[in-house]
């Protein structure tokens, strides 16, 4: 499928474009929280007011609360702004399995997946998609690698060994779209 540029705005600074949509609404900042769709969506991920302990909350809540992660994440009634790579990367390195739901874990396993999920949103969002550490992605760029090896611990990864344990990357498919995760760093906690 050939991604059509819809709208572009920019500014000396910035540019934002929006592929291949089919609704633009263009509406004053002030009138967003009465916006039919808007009004709907989660905690938005990169909000610098959205703590840890509000996707904790979240992760709690009865709307949360019994869906199965690799669901949930993609939901962007529970959170906003999150898309097929960063669930992919969160549950890797939260270490969750998708089947697992907030009901399954620990407080201490639901904490460290709201840190995961903040963190590794925020550091996408810094570097262009890479979600493994600096260390990682500059040893995959000196020997040469395609950006596609190294960017990620386990999204497109699928059918090569895990960064952490060396178990071959799985790929699952959920609601018609793409998961890869670690059968061994992702085992199941139900």
């Amino acid at each position: 499928m050939r991604r059509t540029l819809r709208a572009e705005l920019c500014t000396e600074k910035h540019a934002v474009r929006l592929w291949s949509a089919t609704d633009i609404d263009l509406i004053p900042t002030a009138e967003e929280p009465l916006h039919s769709f808007l009004a709907r969506l989660g905690p938005d991920v990169l909000d610098e007011g959205v703590t840890v302990d509000a996707l904790f909350s979240q992760l709690k809540s009865k709307k949360c609360f019994r869906k199965k992660a690799a669901t949930l994440m993609l939901d962007q009634r529970s959170f906003a702004g999150l898309g097929n790579y960063l669930r992919s990367e969160i549950l890797f390195i939260a270490g969750i399995h998708p089947d697992d739901r907030p009901c399954d874990l620990s407080e201490e396993k639901l904490h460290t997946w709201a840190q995961c999920i903040k963190q590794v949103t925020v550091q996408a969002y810094e570097t262009g998609g890479v979600t493994v550490p600096k260390d990682i992605a500059a040893a995959g760029k000196r020997r040469g690698e395609p950006r596609r090896t190294w960017r990620h611990y386990a999204f497109c990864r699928n059918e090569r060994p895990c960064l952490q344990c060396s178990t071959l990357i799985v790929r699952l498919r959920y609601g018609g779209r793409r998961l890869d995760h670690c059968p061994n760093c992702q085992m199941a906690h139900r």
